[in-house]
Order: structure tokens, then sequence, then C-alpha cells
């Protein structure tokens, strides 16, 4: 048998580390557990509190273990924070990582029987791999909950460290069918299970089941599992009626006992419904509750279940029908409760905020899920376990979906019973994967406090269900702070009030009333707690958005806003129960209650009744007497609220009164004054930028097409000049006074700089703020352009492809400069969601080139040419690739479009020998509609194949060749079949001109399977149509030219071009092609591009027009900067009429697209056009005027220049030209005045100078 005695007296403790030699000189107070060291310094603001490590020790001596009860002990510690390490007699033997979970150590073996001693070093250090690693509260360090020594008299006995506890698991059905899942600790023979089930769990229990021998078989996971039914079962039916049962399951190795647990459990069914909300045993059962914080004034997290019990008797109070536990695993005994109370539960880990990408934290995420189901398995008020909150506040990532999805097929792994959720900030997107990760979504959205108006609330939620479709929607954070001391007749925002604080939740009750598809809703917060860092309402160290005080030992006016919408007890509560002096003769007073009429009593005489079924009622020019005015309010009877059979001798139901005190004036102890805390660093620094910036600006304005404080700090961060802006203007400052709050201003997020201002502006002058603005509103927002990946990336060669609800483009790796030649890098994926193609990231790399085993590693000695990747029948993603030192296909696979990808094998023949009667150079793949797979490949010289080659090793078979392939994905079942003619097989066809080069890039389209490919002039791409993917094709002509031959003609002055790649997408009605450029004046160096195409009579494409705006159709705004790389025209006398090659480079004698390395980081390199001599022409197709009058250009060079602009065409309409004067070495903004105009307009600059200039960007000026 067992027995678990408390272990939390005679405790010694030591803040700070120690060394084990010298443990005796340390300073060690007497303490008891729980206990933490942060009660004090963790609550009192400044964000510096103590977060490292402290020790714990205890002696154990004989007396403590019973005689007879040492043949196994434990100890278990029912957290520690966030890092444990546990020796006994100086050995370690246990560590646990998290701070919130129980965990079981095993001290058997270490036990001498005298002078043992146990020693636990508890860490709650920043920088740990332990989640939580950022969020708003305090992380309280040490062993704030209560420990318990385990001791048995034998080795037989039930596991009591399955996921750090007891190993019992209670599967229970509402009809009545349970599944029991257990475990032993050391296995042995002849182990028997006997159970009994009992109605209740109190004295007045009632035996429903026992079974002498419970049958059991170890399932998949490796636990023992049986099964039985109760007849007739309670259901466990919410606040209404909780029934609970417990089962006793005792252990016995033939008639002897060996050990006994007892679980408790309820029968239930819940489910959700995306119109109709949470539905509890087959009904509508709309969740309303609230969030709940563990800590408390002066305590920390080291509670009791005295203050566990009271703060559920107080969210009773208000009739809540359901908690959320945030941010983290809370204590046994108030799972207890709130299955006692029938509350429904969202139980959640501490992934918060930020994802750390530290391997180890991934894995701290999956033990934390993985501890807080199993422990609280047998809750029947536990429905939602929650994964994540506000992760994408710090910005999303494919890493953070990841994490996200395993973390949510953990959770149906080990609890298949039960619904997940997470709560995501109110800026994420409806359209982001985070909502695409769970059961059911849900937002944290404070309208009214931190964006918007409170009455926005209901129309968000309206909109978000609308978007989210199929998703249920519940509501997981809301509120505002209110501070007791500040009050207002005309609360607003910030002003910390309780009566604003009351103001937004009364519209908050009103629009979920009207809005029944909510599952749930959880206000932000039942109670104040401790967020160190904050300072703000004149409160340090405390979020203030609780509807009690952080002592509980005040209910704030909100608190009985819920209470009179919630709870049944007839009660009345008079608004302004501190806001009792008033200076205005008449006044308005509120009144909250449950009952449905009331009147009001002034001095004693009735002034009102009113009815009301909102709960709130509101009395109008209330007058004011000279000194002191009673107001008594009473809920009277009535056909809803009966009298009393026994004569109570009252005419009320309820009442309540309060005093107003009248005054002369408003009472200064009531407003809130905001105090700055301004550091003389920061003084200084602000005079220092006065006189650069605008700093007398006092309106936040909005410039259309430009960035704002109003805009997410993700998107200000996607443009180079927003994130310097915010870094110069706001971090730099801030690091002055709070280095770690200005480390995560790098990282950016879904939160625009005004809505965290309230957290920050205390460190700066209010002007700051305006600066900022006026800044960023002369940059202009990031938008599609083309090439449509930042021009630091240089990704050719690229096949668009489709994979759920996202736009992915992959192809090969070139470097910049072009020194390797092509191809020398890794393949990276870059996607983009189909409801924003500007949104695009990196995926990061997909394949290595390490990981093919013939590639030559060597830089520049082996190309990894353009790639393809399609969905495999098997639902698997496959890259298909060639090397440029291999004749065969290459294969490599993955679970997911992003990769990583691993290496498959080679495509060959099925008795396995490679294929080498020619090169299989850039591959295409096509998977049918009936699931068959086929490969195209091909490669001939550009032109007419010279006679020297035609017999050449590998042969070039002048054409491209298809095959089809096996379900494997890799072995050909068919094939070579000769597809496009190359340059000397289309002679005398429709291909003639047009013969096939290179780059097959197969799709199907309306029935037609069309092929996409590079011509013999290699600067076009061209496309056919068959009826089959292995027929005959026809020629139907060029899709788009990267020398934008068909449209500039080059009769005059040509542009660089050279060889050219692609393929078709369907995106949002459209379709486009997408190829590549050539840049720093060498073929090798080449960056995506795309365009619309052009639908012909026929249904069929015509050529596209090579365009700046690309996937954005455009045209662009006149509004901030562009760079000048994004032209798509550069031409002049001085650029060879011959295309570029790899083998010579033209930087010294031909103007170019070129990159300067100016730092590690890529993203802050410089782009501009390099030698610009005599005259170029550089254009720009197209912009929307709006009038513009001058247009800043960026330019660096020594020299005389002219510049001037057209509209339409480099010969076009004049608007503008300047003669000016280079002479510095770094970029100069030079002004250049233009003719007002409006409309589309492509715009061209020609440049004239004869010492090598150099064009960075231009910016619109609009006067």
């Amino acid at each position: 048998m067992r027995k678990e005695l408390g272990f939390n007296s005679d405790w010694f403790f030591y803040k700070g580390d120690i060394s084990f030699e010298n443990k005796e000189s340390y300073d060690w107070e007497a303490i008891s557990l729980p206990h933490t060291w942060n009660n004090l310094d963790g609550q009192d603001g400044g964000n510096d509190y103590y977060q490292g490590k402290a020790w714990y020790r205890k002696e154990l001596g004989k007396e403590l273990i019973p005689e007879g009860f040492d043949k196994d002990v434990f100890v278990r510690f029912g957290a520690a924070s966030k890092r444990a390490e546990i020796y006994l007699n100086g050995e370690l033997i246990g560590i646990h990582e998290g701070g919130f979970a129980a965990f079981t150590v095993s001290i058997t073996d270490k036990l001498r029987g005298e002078n043992d001693e146990l020693l636990v070093m508890v860490d709650n250090s920043r920088e740990l791999p332990i989640y939580p690693m950022q969020a708003d509260f305090t992380f309280f360090g040490g062993l704030y909950r209560e420990a318990s020594l385990i001791c048995f008299d034998s080795k037989e006995h039930l596991k009591v460290d399955a996921y750090g506890v007891d190993g019992i698991f209670v599967t229970a059905q509402a009809d009545g069918g349970v599944t029991l899942r257990t475990c032993l600790q050391h296995n042995f023979d002849g182990a028997s299970f006997c159970l009994k089930v009992y109605e209740g769990n109190g004295e007045a229990r009632k035996l429903v089941k026992e079974i002498d021998n419970l049958p059991v078989c170890e399932n998949a996971s490796g636990f023992l599992e049986g099964s039985f039914t109760v007849n007739e079962a309670k259901l466990w039916d919410g606040v209404g009626s909780p029934f609970l049962y417990s089962l006793e399951l005792e252990l016995k190795n033939g008639d002897h006992l060996c050990d006994l647990i007892t679980a408790i459990f309820g029968f239930r069914s819940f489910r959700v419904d995306v119109d109709e909300g949470f539905i509890l045993n087959e009904r509508v059962y709309p969740l309303h509750g609230v969030c709940r914080h563990q800590d408390r004034e002066n305590m920390g997290w080291a509670i009791t279940g005295k203050e566990h019990l009271e703060d559920m008797e107080l969210i009773r109070e208000i009739g809540a029908n359901t908690v959320r536990l945030a941010h983290y695993q809370q204590a046994p005994y108030f799972y207890d409760l709130c299955d006692k109370n029938g509350m429904v539960v969202w139980a959640e880990i501490p992934f918060i905020s930020v994802y750390d990408t530290r391997k180890e934290a991934d894995e701290n995420l999956l033990l934390q899920m993985s501890e807080l189901i199993m422990q609280n398995f047998n809750h029947p008020s536990i429905c939602f376990w929650g994964i994540a909150n506000e992760t994408g506040i710090g910005g999303e990532s494919p890493e953070q979906y990841r994490i996200l999805k395993e973390l949510n097929s953990l959770t149906k792994e080990l609890d298949p019973t039960r619904l997940t959720t997470m709560a995501s900030f109110g800026g994420t997107k409806p359209d982001s994967p985070l909502f695409h990760s769970t059961d059911v979504a849900t937002y944290n959205i404070y309208k009214g406090w931190y964006e918007g108006v409170a009455e926005d609330l209901g129309p968000f939620c309206d909109e978000m269900h609308k978007e989210l479709k199929d998703v249920p929607l519940g509501i997981s954070e809301y509120g505002a702070d209110a501070v007791m001391m500040w009050h207002s007749d005309c609360p607003k925002v910030k002003d910390y009030t309780e009566e604003y604080q009351a103001f937004v939740h009364e519209e908050a009750l009103k629009a979920f009333r009207e809005r029944p598809y909510l599952f749930g809703t959880w206000l932000w917060n039942m109670f104040d707690f401790a967020a160190d860092a904050r300072d703000e309402g004149g409160c340090k160290g405390r979020n203030n958005k609780g509807l009690v005080t952080y002592d509980r030992k005040t209910k704030k006016q909100a608190f009985y806003l819920y209470k009179a919408l919630w709870s049944t007890d007839p009660f009345v509560y008079i608004c302004g129960r501190r806001f009792t002096k008033r200076w205005e003769n008449t006044i308005q007073v509120k009144v909250y209650s449950n009952c449905r009429l009331l009147q009001l009593i002034v001095d004693g005489k009735i002034f009102s009744e009113k009815s009301s079924d909102s709960g709130i009622f509101i009395f109008e020019d209330v007058p004011l007497s000279a000194g002191k005015t009673v107001l008594e309010a009473k809920a009277l009877y009535t056909h809803e609220v009966m009298r009393s059979e026994e004569k109570t001798g009252k005419d009320y139901v309820a009442s309540d009164t309060l005093t107003i005190e009248k005054v002369n004036e408003i009472p200064a102890e009531y407003i809130f004054k905001e105090e700055k805390n301004l550091s003389e660093a920061v003084t200084q620094w602000f005079a220092g930028i006065a006189g650069e910036e605008e700093t007398d600006v006092k309106e936040l304005t909005v410039n259309e097409g430009c960035l704002s404080v109003f805009d997410p700090l993700e998107e200000v961060y996607k443009c180079k000049e927003g994130y310097e802006a915010i870094q110069e203007l706001v971090a730099k400052p801030m690091a002055m006074v709070n280095p770690q709050m200005a480390d995560r201003m790098k990282t950016g997020g879904s939160m625009s700089l005004h809505s965290i201002w309230h957290h920050i502006s205390k460190m700066f002058p209010d002007e700051l703020l305006y600066v900022v603005n006026e800044r960023l509103n002369k940059i202009r927002k990031s938008i599609v352009m083309n090439p449509y990946l930042p021009l630091y990336e240089y990704i050719p060669d690229g096949e668009p492809r489709i994979f759920g609800d996202r736009l992915y483009v992959y192809g090969s790796h070139d470097f910049a400069g072009g020194e390797l030649g092509f191809c020398p890098g890794d393949y990276m994926v870059y996607s983009a969601p189909l409801s924003d193609i500007s949104q695009w990231r990196c995926d990061g790399v997909a394949f290595r080139r390490k990981e093919c085993p013939f590639i030559k590693l060597e830089p520049g000695k082996d190309a990894m040419a353009a790639p393809d990747v399609v969905k495999g029948t098997d639902g698997r993603f496959y890259m298909y690739f060639n090397l440029s030192s291999q004749l065969c296909c290459q294969v490599a696979v993955s679970d997911r479009p992003e990769g990583p990808f691993k290496y498959y094998g080679e495509v060959s023949s099925a008795d396995g020998i490679r294929y080498e009667d020619v090169k299989m150079f850039d591959p295409g793949v096509l998977v049918d509609d009936d699931g068959k797979v086929y490969l195209f490949i091909g490669f001939n010289m550009p032109g007419p194949v010279p006679e020297k080659f035609r017999n050449s090793y590998p042969p070039l078979p002048e054409s491209s060749l298809g095959f089809e392939l096996a379900d494997d994905m890799k072995t050909i079942v068919r094939g070579p079949v000769q597809i496009i003619p190359g340059a000397n097989k289309a002679l005398g066809t429709a291909f003639e001109g047009h013969g096939f080069y290179e780059a097959s890039s197969p799709r199907k389209i309306n029935g037609k399977y069309v092929m996409v490919y590079s011509t013999e002039l290699s600067h076009e791409l061209a496309y056919a149509i068959s009826d089959e993917p292995l027929g005959k094709y026809e020629y139907k002509g060029v899709l788009v030219s990267n020398g934008d031959f068909g449209f500039m003609e080059n009769t005059e002055q040509v542009m660089p071009y050279g060889n050219n790649h692609g393929g078709l997408v369907l995106l949002n009605g459209s379709w486009y092609i997408f190829y590549h450029r050539q840049t720093h004046a060498i073929e090798c160096c080449r960056q995506g591009c795309a365009e619309k195409l052009p639908i012909l009579p026929d249904g069929w494409f015509g050529q596209a027009e090579i365009t700046s705006c690309g996937l954005g159709e455009g045209p662009l705004p006149t509004a901030g900067s562009y760079n000048a790389c994004y032209c798509c025209h550069l031409t002049s006398p001085i650029i060879s009429r011959q295309r570029l090659t790899v083998r010579e480079c033209r930087r010294d004698t031909e103007p170019h697209i070129y990159e300067e390395k100016t730092g590690e980081d890529e993203s802050r390199y410089l782009h501009y056009i390099a030698n610009i001599r005599e005259s170029v022409t550089v254009g720009y197709k197209y912009f929307d005027f709006r009038e513009p009058s001058v247009i800043n250009l960026k330019l660096r060079g020594d020299g005389r220049v002219k510049v001037k602009i057209f509209i339409d065409s480099p010969k076009g309409h004049l608007i503008g030209s300047k003669e000016m004067e280079l002479t510095a070495l770094e970029f100069n903004d030079y002004a250049v005045e233009i003719e007002k105009v409006n409309g589309k307009h492509a715009l061209y600059f020609v440049i004239e100078c004869v010492d090598a200039v150099q064009f960075e960007s231009f910016t619109f000026i609009n006067n």
C-alpha cells in the first residue's frame, strides 16, 4: 500500500546560486512550501524582478518515512518555475523543465536512511528555452505549489510518475461507457485490478458498479486498458447539475491489496456548432465566463487552497459558467473546484506571444502539452485544450505553423475526445494558417481599449464569423483597465476609470447577446494580476483589467454588471461606490440589478421607477442636495419575482444605498494625470533630432499608399525604410531605458506602434509619436512589383504552384554578381497567400546541395538547375531537378510543400537502369486528373544546332522529350516521346523560329495539355497545346520576352537579355506567366518576375508586355519612394545587341542593375542602376499619376548630369527636366519639378552624362 505525506515544512531557501562544497556558508532562510522569491519584487514595477537560480534544502530524517514504507519512495512537487534540478545526498536524481506541471522523482535508490539531504535548484531565468519566454505577466520563480512524499511498502504498485502523476486515466462517454487506462510502476506477475464506482464523491456516495477482476490488455501506447459500463449514468451538466462519480482502483497480487487510487470523473458530451455555439449534452449551452491568473498580492503564485476557493466563490458570484485558465497549467485543486461547480474549462500551455526557434524550446512545448493533458485528463470540466496564445503578435512564420500543427496532432493523439483551441491576437488575419491549426478559433480583441471604439466589437465578430466560414468562433479576451482611485462622469479611453471599464463591458455584453454563434466569451480578467513591466494608470507592476482587485478585497463596478446579467439571486448595486464626491447639481445614477423593476429613492422620496431586462437601469437628472444626498434603489416584486409565503414585512426583494457628497469642483483625486519618466539620455537624444524632424506636428495623419503608426509593425518592417525609422526613432532611445523591450522592437509583429504606445509612452516626449508618423507617411507601403521577391534574392526559373491556400515558387538559386555561374545555391522556396499575393515570405531552404549524393560541392563546379514540384497521389510533395554534371533527373520528397525535401532517388527504367540517352535537363512534371504522372525534359542549343554537336554525348535530341512515370513517381513506364521540336526540326512547321531550347513546364488547362518552353531565341517563353500529354502539340505563340521583344522591337536601343524559364498559374481569375530577368550585366544573375497574360479571341493567351507592376497588375501609386531597380526597361546605345552570357560580364561597359554589399544583413544591401553613361533610358510601367509636383532622384556620381522625364514612351510627353552637378561620393536627392498629370502612364527617365552615374531611387512629392 501507499502513504502520501505532506512535505511542505522545514525547508530552507537561498536566493542565488551556490557551490555544493560551501553550501553551509550561505545564509539559508527557513521557509515552508508553497514559496516564491518574487512575491514582492514581481509586483512592484520596473521589470527588474529577480530571474535566476535559487536553492531549496531539506533534511530527511528517519522519522519522516513511516516504518515499513521505504520499499519505494517518491517526492512529488506541485510545480517549480521554470526549471528544477533535484539532488539527493549530492547526486542529481531528476530534472524538470516547465514551470506549471507537477513532477515526481524517485529517491529510493539514493536514500541512506539517515542524514539524507534533499537539494532543489530552481531557475526562472529569461534565457531558458522553456515557455513562457515573453508575456504580459510576471514569471514568479520558486517551489510555489505544495509537495508530498509518497511511500510504499512494496514495489508492487501503480505508476506514480506517468506524465508526472498517478497513472490512472478515465474516458467517460455520455451513454455510460467508460474506458480505463493505467500502468504499473514495476511489472509483476499476478497483477489484477478491482474497481468500484460511486455516484458522488463525498460521504453520501452510492456504489453503482463493482468489478472484482477487470479484464485489461496492453494498448498501443503501453497502457493497460479495460472497459465497462455504468447503467443510467447521470450527466455532468454544467453549473446546474455538475454530477460527479468517483472510481476506486485497487491493484492486487492474489488476495493482497498492493495499491489503491481514486479518480473523480463525470459523464457528458459536448460539441461546437458554427452557428449555434457550444452544445453540452445535446442542448445549446452558451459559454460566458472569465479568464483567471493564479497570483495574488504579496503572495505571487505561492497560494493555498484557501485562496483558490475564494477565487472560485467570486467567479460563481457573478454567474459565470466557464473559466479560461490562462496562460498555463493551474493547480489541481482549482480544476477540482471547476468540476464541482460545473465550470466548463479551457486549459492551456504557456506558448504565448513569441515563438522561439530553438529545438529545445519545441521539445519543451510538446512536453508541457503532454503534461497538461495527462495530468488533468479525468476532469469532466475540461472541454478545451489550448495550444497557444497570441503567438502571431511577434510575427508569423512557417516554423510557428509547423509547431502548432505538431501540438494539435499531439493533443489529438493523447486525447481525441476534447476540442483544441488557441487564442489569436486581434490583428490576426482570418486567412492566417493560425486559424486552421485547431478545432475552433478565438480572438483576443480589445475594442475600445487598444483599438477602435467599444461599439466596434459586434461588427468585428460578424466580419470574422463570415470570413472564418466553417470554423467556430469565440472571444477569448476583451476588456479594459480600471484603477480604483480614478473616476469620471464622462469616461473615455485610457482614463483608467472604473466607469470606462464598465462601459466597455456593457458594450461587449450587448454585442454578445445579439450573436448566438459565438460559442464562448471570456472576459479579461477576473482578477488584477502582476505584470512587473507595466506602469500605467498610476499603478506600477500590475495589469488592472480585473473585475476584482489584486488582493481580492474590492469588487469593481463592472463586477456587478456581470452579476446583473449572469446571476440569479436577486441583488441591486448603485454604481459609483467610490465616486461619491460630485460637483453637479444633477447627476446620472446608474444601477445594476438582475431584477426587472427598480425604484430609485432620493433622500427618502420616490424619484422614479424603471424596468429593464438588460441589467442596467439609468436614472437621469437626479438632484443633489447641498451637503449629502442619500440614494436608495429597491428591486420591487413582479410576476417574475413572487412574494415569499413567509411574511418578510418588506415591499422589495433587494436594495442598495449610496450617499453622495456635494462639492464645489471636480476633485483632483479622481483624475489620472500621466507622469512622464524621461531619462536625461532620452531628453538629450530628442533635443538632438528636433532640428532634423518635424517635431511641431500635432495630428496623426494617414497618407494614402504610405505607412503610418496605425499599420502593424510587421507591415512597416517589410519596407527597409520603415524598419530603419522605428529602430532609429523608437528602439534606439528605448534601449537607453529598457534594453529588453528595445530588443523586442526588432521582431515587428501584428501590433501597431499606435496600439502599443500606451505601454511605452512614458519613456518618450509626447511629440515623438507624431514625429515617427510623419517619417512613416513618407514611406510607401509594401506592394507587389517586378521582381516580386526582395531585390537581394535571385531565384530564377520560377515554377509557380498552388498548394492549399498559398502560391509557392520553386526555382534555382543564383548569387549576386554571378561569379560562380548558374545555380550555385541551395533550393529556396518562397510563398504567398492567395488572398494577398504581396505578402511573400521565405519558407527557407527546401533542399540542400549537400544532400544530393552525386553533386560536386565545390563552389561553381556543379549547378542545381531549375526544379519543379508536384503533389503525388499519396499526398506527398515531389521535387524534380537535375545537376549540370549528371545526365539523370533526381527526385526528392517531403510531407510539406515548403519542405524540407529529402533525397528520394533518380528517374530510371523499371529494371533500375539509369536513363542516360539524353541529358534530363529542366524537368517539368504533370500529375493528371487520373493520377498518371508525366515527366518532360530536354535541352538544345539556342538557335540551329551546329553539326559538331549533333553527334555529341549526351546526344541532343533536337526536341523536348516526355515520359510516363509509375506510381512511385520515379520509374519510367513509357517514353521517351518527342514533344516540342528543336530549331532544326521546327523548320517548315508552325514552330519555325520558335523551336525548343529548354525549360519544359506542363499544365492542364480547360482539358488541354499546355507546354510552356524557352525557344531557340532563349529570351522568350512560348507555348503549345495538345489533346494528350504525350501527343502532338500545336504551336500557339509567345507568352513573354525578357527583352520585351514584340513590344519595344529593339530597333534603336536594346535591353540586356538572356535565357528565360517559367510557368503558368491561375490567380484570382487571371492567368500569369512567371519568367526571369538578367541583372549585373551577366546572364547567370537572374531575378524572378511575373506578368498578367492577355486573353485572345480564341480563349488562349497572347504575349504579355513586361512591366514594373507584375503580379500587382498596377498601376503603381505615385506615393513614396521606389527603388530604381524595379525598372522594366533599361536601354542605351552602348548596350550590346547580343544576349548576355555566363562567360562574359559587361559591368565595365554597360549600365546594369547592381547590388552593393554594405553589411552582413542582406536586406540592408544597396541596390541601384550602375554605370549610367552617355544616354540611358530607365523605364517603368505603369503609374497612376495624381498630380505629383516633384520627383526626387537619388543619384551618386561626379560631373554634370541632365535628366529628362517622359511619360508614355522614351520619346513621349516631356513632363520635366533638369541639369545638375553631381559632386558627392554618397547618394543625394535631386529634385525635379514636373508637370502635374493624372491617369495611367508609363514613366521614363532619360539620363545623359559623361562620367558614370548610379541611380538608386526616386520619390514622388505631392504638394
